[in-house]
């Protein structure tokens, strides 16, 4: 029998890197709970939830739904209201929480006595609920899932809208763990969206992000070691600790030396691309100041193709650039195979110009 190989996402919103934007799958959402929508299923989707949060569906046909609704500085995912009833959703997808973001939500909101949700992939209590807490009901995204197949069932002809969100959340919504922290690949997905806890260098959340980081750190460190000892073809590498880090070089040449490296730098927190393993030009120290500036013009092409800057993080590091994942990779050996294949690419890229430059210079 013959087998026909497919790549690439399954579903269109995968395809489109919609299946991880919070922004995106929140829209869905509230698609499906508006009553009057052309999704065609009337208040079915509404009443499902209704019903998973104990509350009455008298009415639901009316329901309004408003899509981040602000108050202050507070902006809620989505609010379905109907007669006495007012529903506030935060959803998160790989986000984390921001300052007492649930606290402020039902501070604002507390007029109406809403029933609060929480909607994440693992269905956890959220974290900065403390004054709020016990009033947010917690819901996966499977839940939802759950809920549109049993408001569809039975129907001929369903949206292929419906369909097709349906069919992302099953591929992608998460697992019923409720621990998906001890998962790498959600690790590296919870990391890669924790905006929160970028945004700031110091922070009461400075603690969780250090354990979040400590494991995840230590995870790839397996990692790479693994998908070094796979690489064939290439160059010789050096493993090497530095100062309690991994380091994996190319050193080749006298010049110059191709680094891949996770250093841990609590003061640059504040940046994104801080956080992730870094693909390293360097230069002795020792060299001339005319040689390292020669160097680093040779080697401009990086920052357009590779994204590395010029960097004085260290006193030998010339040019780094970070190796962020798409969203589309959840998965640490694929990750650590993807960062041992960008060192080489820099250093096959880099070695040729550095040739050049050394004839020239003879």
């Amino acid at each position: 029998m013959d087998v026909e190989w497919r790549s690439g996402k399954k579903t269109l919103l995968g395809a489109l890197g919609l299946h991880h934007n919070e922004v995106a799958m929140c829209r869905g959402l509230a698609w499906l709970l508006t009553p009057n929508g052309w999704h065609g299923l009337g208040a079915a989707v509404l009443d499902e939830l209704l019903t998973a949060l104990d509350l009455a569906r008298d009415d639901s046909r009316t329901a309004r739904v408003v899509l981040e609704e602000s108050r202050e500085d507070t902006r809620a995912d989505i609010v379905v209201r109907f007669g006495a009833t007012t529903l506030l959703i935060e959803a998160k997808i790989w986000a984390g929480e921001g300052a007492q973001q649930c606290d402020r939500l039902a501070r604002l909101w507390d007029s109406e006595t809403p029933t609060l949700v929480f909607l994440t992939r693992s269905g956890d209590q959220p974290r900065t609920a403390i004054a709020s807490g016990g009033r947010w009901r917690p819901l996966r995204w499977t839940d939802i899932a759950d809920m549109i197949e049993s408001a569809i069932e039975g129907i001929v002809g369903v949206d292929v809208g419906v369909q097709e969100y349906l069919r992302t959340l099953r591929l992608y919504g998460g697992n019923a763990t409720g621990n998906d922290d001890a998962q790498l690949d959600n690790l590296l997905r919870r990391w890669a969206g924790a905006e929160d806890l970028v945004a700031a260098p110091a922070r009461s959340d400075d603690a969780e992000w250090a354990a979040i980081e400590d494991r995840a750190r230590a995870a790839w460190r397996d990692a790479i070691l693994a998908a070094e000892k796979r690489w064939s073809g290439g160059p010789d590498f050096i493993v090497e600790p530095r100062m309690g880090q991994l380091y994996i070089c190319i050193q080749d040449d006298p010049l110059i030396q191709v680094v891949l490296n996770w250093a841990h730098n609590p003061h640059t927190r504040s940046s994104r691309q801080a956080i992730w393993p870094h693909v390293v030009i360097g230069v002795d120290p020792k060299r001339s100041g005319p040689l390292r500036e020669a160097i680093l013009e040779a080697t401009d092409f990086a920052e357009l193709t590779f994204g590395m800057v010029n960097t004085k993080t260290t006193p030998w590091w010339l040019r780094s650039g970070p190796i962020v994942p798409d969203a589309d990779l959840t998965d640490v050996h694929s990750y650590a195979d993807l960062c041992m294949t960008r060192l080489v690419e820099v250093w096959a890229a880099v070695r040729p110009v550095v040739d050049d430059l050394r004839r020239s210079m003879s």
